[in-house]
């Protein structure tokens, strides 16, 4: 797994380490690595409750074949994009215009964030 690797090799990053895992968390993303197993998990944890989200298939992918930024900066862009039309969807739904205009912005808000961390993306390809 090039993510795990990544980020073995990286001085500058802290690994976490408990009696059963080494773990790093950055970017909203949690890789962990089992010792005995060497099993590697990652998971989302940008969501509003203490449950960590699975990634995605395609997700997972990058982090294997591309390394940890760019499967950071996948699930970042997926994350928000994902936001963002969960906002537009209950935009549509409602027809108090000042929550309207709240889920508007909230959205834009994740579609800017989503467009910065594509053009980062793109600048490492």
């Amino acid at each position: 797994m090039k993510a795990w690797i990544d980020i073995e090799n990286d001085p500058n990053k802290t690994i976490g380490e408990d009696s059963k895992t080494y773990w790093y968390i950055d970017m909203g993303v949690k890789i962990e690595k089992n010792k005995q197993t060497g099993e590697v998990v990652i998971k989302n944890t940008m969501n509003f409750n203490e449950y960590f989200l699975d990634i995605t298939l395609d997700q997972y992918d990058v982090f294997e074949n591309e390394g940890w930024l760019k499967g950071c900066l996948k699930v970042n862009i997926d994350h928000n994009n994902e936001m963002a039309e969960k906002y537009e969807y209950k935009m549509n739904r409602v027809v108090d215009e000042a929550l309207i205009s709240s889920l508007k912005k909230l959205a834009e808000k994740n579609r800017i964030k989503s467009k910065n961390y594509s053009d980062r993306l793109n600048k490492l390809v």
